[in-house]
């Protein structure tokens, strides 16, 4: 089963884009959503989201990886729940569109030029599709999270 999780993608898109996250960090899409802001986050930080009791906190994808803001649109726009050690983060994208499985032999390796491999949120390449793999590890600034959490809390 963990074999079949690893190589299955949830795809979505940004900007006329398509991109994927690895299906094993994504617990549940929600497409109807209120956000509640929160003073003095950072530009990329949405705001709070409360899902059946969970007070999640939310990014705004197309925002932190430097593509401009999303235009939050309740009816269109999606967040990505993303299951993170203990913490469940939410990622707003434009939209979903569905989850598929895509065989080793059909992804690619990036290696950025002029860019901090370590660093970057793009990991692989879908050769077929040109959908590009995001490490949504990276995108998420878990440390940055916890900490407006703990200023919430205070």
């Amino acid at each position: 089963m963990l074999e079949q999780k690893n190589n299955r993608y949830l795809m979505f898109g940004m900007n006329d884009r398509k991109y994927g996250v690895k299906l094993k960090f994504v617990k549940e899409v929600v497409s109807s959503f209120n956000f509640t802001e929160v003073p003095g986050a950072p530009k990329y930080f949405v705001g709070l989201l409360n899902i059946r009791g969970k007070i999640l906190n939310v990014i705004d994808l197309k925002s932190r990886i430097k593509k401009g803001d999303s235009k939050i649109e309740p009816n269109k726009n999606a967040v990505i729940v993303i299951e993170m050690n203990d913490h469940d983060v939410g990622v707003l994208v434009e939209e979903v569109f569905r989850v598929e499985s895509i065989e080793q032999d059909q992804i690619e390796s990036v290696q950025l030029k002029n860019s901090d491999n370590k660093n970057s949120f793009v990991t692989d390449l879908i050769k077929k599709s040109n959908i590009i793999i995001l490490d949504i590890r990276k995108v998420i600034d878990l440390d940055k999270l916890i900490q407006l959490e703990e200023e919430k809390s205070a």
